[in-house]
């Protein structure tokens, strides 16, 4: 994670990041749509659900890949991201259920890059 100028902070490649390579995980909160306003920090799940960021978003993993995902920005403008979202798992009973998805690079990614992602539609309306 470092600061990336007029975003705030974002998380950057230390070294060559190959195609193809899980770079960051996004852990969330599943709630429903109702409970999160536009604007948000929040990614879909389903037409009544979304996934809200919580304490447990950057808690340490057991796994080789970050939990880093919440802190990946969107491209800047005219700029094509070097990320994609996987497919995402889900676990627990609905009034607590989590999930996690995460991001792969879609192309090489060189030493110094901002790691970036498309939020998609769910994210709400951007103003920035």
């Amino acid at each position: 994670m470092t600061a990336v100028q007029g975003k705030g902070l974002g998380v950057v490649a230390r070294g060559p990041i190959p195609k193809g390579t899980s770079c960051a995980r996004y852990e969330f909160k599943v709630v429903l749509k109702a409970r999160a306003p536009a604007g948000d920090y929040r990614v879909g799940v389903d037409a009544y659900h979304v996934g809200k960021i919580d304490t447990a978003t950057f808690a340490p993993t057991s796994c080789a890949v970050a939990n880093v995902g919440a802190l990946l920005n969107e491209p800047n403008e005219g700029e094509e991201p070097n990320c994609r979202r996987l497919k995402s798992e889900y676990w627990g009973p609905m009034s607590s259920r989590r999930g996690v998805f995460y991001l792969q690079t879609v192309r090489h990614v060189k030493a110094g890059a901002e790691l970036t992602w498309d939020y998609g539609q769910s994210y709400g309306r951007r103003e920035y």
